[in-house]
């Protein structure tokens, strides 16, 4: 029997929210047919390891990804999951088989068409990528039934399995065969609006407007993100028109912004949830990570970091979301409180050394000055070591750092896939390094429970797990702050800072 799903859900950072027009998916139709520029500058924080959605690894790397591939399904701007490659899908009675109707006039950008035989090499890709693999670890597998159907096997019914698949960008089989993961990692080929040109590291990434595009051409044909770290720089640039467009802008070059005649802003709730992960295979005194909560004020932090413009909470859920709770260990702050733990647990002032590892940034200094200061105040010494953004990701899985930093896009339609990500032993995010059979046991019930009450009650067991293990020190939800020339038109940027150039245009 045949079902076109919706589910509401926000889309996450490694598998990607889509963004499409205000009104849903985009056509010709929706933009004026004149325009009086055809370019756009975008700006990105920092260099990337990867364009390739198999192996891709941050947020940066994502909003790029979603330019050049179409996913099998779609996130619309109201989280309704919609068609996209697939224009229509069949799920068997036991939720196990899902079977999806493919169009037949998608074009990967070396010209082939798009068939069921390259969303099976992609969904093959993904369930053995390290980067995908715990994401995907509901599916089974896939098999073309003929050049544009294909059917996807679960291992288990899985409430968010349209979810996983507006996550899942179709690569080409044939470009990806020839020039191997490597190369595919810098030379991408995919099927979306925009097709890559070149890749100038550490300066900018270039595309073009993919002009056989199924939604038809977009209206910015040459589209550049170009790569600035320093913040002071990058708003003088966007001051000066060297870029069109700037997410992630600090509360006070927002404000000035807002003054701007020539420029145009955009402010909104965030999804992204900061903090600062314990590596607790290295601090592993339950004692000592109580001390540090107890150390920290959340409100400082908040103000030293954010300007004061981040939603403060102890635990990664939004309320009403799978998993909130007000039923945790809530560690209040007190100096003194946090020197008499290190001190009945035997610790001497300037006895404790550790390293807080980040990704090189202005807030994330700021961060790690304000815990290096508070530390200090409780005897307890913080070396600051800040690296590169690939440096950093490459640094993670050795596991060498003491305190390092954190970050993800929460899905407050699922809970699960953020807490699995976050804290299961095979969570590719798991950089506390805290792993219990009894996590991984309730996130694997969580996985397989398709009942939303019966899921939320076992999520909030892990909500309260992890502040009564000090994993983390919390810091916000951060709040999206956009800003671009005036000109631009039909701007939409979803929550997690995720937008599709394809729907801008030019006004004259």
């Amino acid at each position: 029997m045949k079902k076109i799903v919706s589910l509401i859900l926000l889309v996450l950072l490694i598998t990607t929210i889509t963004a499409c027009n205000q009104n849903g998916v985009a056509t010709d139709n929706d933009q004026p047919q004149s325009v009086a520029r055809t370019d756009l500058n975008i700006l990105q924080f920092g260099d990337l390891n990867s364009l390739n959605p198999v192996t891709n690894t941050s947020a940066f790397e994502g909003r790029l990804i979603l330019q050049m591939f179409d996913s099998l399904t779609n996130t619309s701007p109201d989280f309704e999951i919609e068609p996209w490659v697939a224009e229509s899908w069949d799920i068997s009675d036991d939720g196990l088989e899902y079977t999806f109707y493919l169009r037949d006039d998608i074009y990967f950008h070396n010209g082939e068409k798009l068939t069921a035989d390259d969303v099976v090499f992609t969904v093959e890709r993904y369930l053995e990528s390290p980067a995908r693999a715990s994401s995907y670890f509901p599916m089974q597998g896939a098999v073309a039934l003929d050049d544009s159907t294909v059917k996807i096997t679960m291992n288990f019914p899985f409430a968010g399995t349209l979810f996983l698949t507006s996550g899942l960008y179709i690569v080409s089989e044939t470009a990806y065969t020839e020039l191997g993961e490597q190369d595919f990692n810098i030379n991408p080929v995919g099927s979306g609006a925009y097709e890559f040109v070149r890749w100038d590291e550490g300066q900018q990434i270039v595309m073009k407007a993919n002009e056989n595009y199924h939604l038809g051409p977009a209206q910015i044909k040459d589209l550049t993100f170009r790569i600035i770290t320093d913040p002071n720089t990058a708003f003088v640039a966007l001051e000066t028109g060297d870029v069109d467009l700037y997410t992630g802008v600090r509360w006070l070059d927002f404000e000035l912004a807002e003054s701007n005649p020539n420029l145009a802003t955009m402010s909104q709730p965030g999804v992204s949830y900061f903090y600062i992960s314990i590596n607790c295979e290295r601090i592993t005194d339950l004692r000592i990570r109580q001390a540090i909560m107890h150390a920290v004020n959340l409100d400082e932090m908040n103000i030293v970091v954010s300007e004061g413009s981040g939603t403060i909470s102890e635990i990664p859920v939004l309320e009403g979301a799978e998993g909130y709770t007000k039923d945790f260990v809530s560690y209040e702050y007190n100096i003194e409180k946090a020197k008499q733990i290190l001190e009945d647990a035997g610790y001497a002032p300037g006895e404790l050394e550790y390293t807080y590892t980040y990704i090189e940034s202005a807030t994330n200094a700021k961060r790690g000055e304000y815990l290096q200061a508070q530390l200090n105040r409780i005897g307890i010494n913080l070396i600051l070591s800040p690296m590169e953004l690939g440096a950093w990701f490459s640094s993670l899985p050795a596991g060498e750092y003491d305190f390092t930093t954190g970050g993800l896009t929460m899905n407050p339609g699922n809970t699960e896939w953020s807490y699995y990500m976050m804290f299961h032993s095979n969570g590719t995010f798991n950089t506390m390094n805290f792993f219990t059979e009894e996590i991984d046991e309730i996130l694997d019930a969580a996985r397989r429970e398709l009942d939303r009450d019966a899921r939320d009650l076992l999520l909030q067991q892990i909500t309260k797990i992890i502040r009564e293990e000090a994993l983390y020190i919390p810091n916000f939800f951060t709040t999206l702050n956009a800003v671009y020339d005036k000109g631009l038109a039909n701007v939409f940027i979803n929550p997690n800072d995720y937008f599709r150039v394809h729907d801008f245009y030019w006004q004259e």
